[in-house]
């Protein structure tokens, strides 16, 4: 997780994938951006960016898209979840 440029905001980079999942990506995206409550971080976007790429499949050159996800929560400054619950 990254914190991001903008302000109040962290950017998660998701591993890349197929093309395959990227509805199913947008479609929870869209789900967790309705959800809301206090013990919960609040999701604010998300960016699903495809891009064709050449690569090796079965010792043949194919086009395949290659999909880049990121997930942009509220930022909390209050330090990592792991210190407020330890103490360490």
């Amino acid at each position: 997780i990254y914190l991001a440029l903008q302000d109040d905001c962290c950017e998660e980079k998701l591993e890349r994938t197929s093309g395959i999942h990227a509805r199913r990506f947008q479609n929870e995206a869209s789900n967790l951006l309705e959800l809301e409550h206090k013990n919960i971080v609040k999701l604010i976007g998300s960016c699903c960016q495809a891009e064709r790429q050449v690569v090796e499949h079965n010792g043949k050159y194919v086009f395949t898209d290659v999909v880049e996800k990121l997930l942009c929560y509220e930022y909390l400054s209050n330090g990592s979840l792991d210190n407020y619950i330890y103490g360490t």
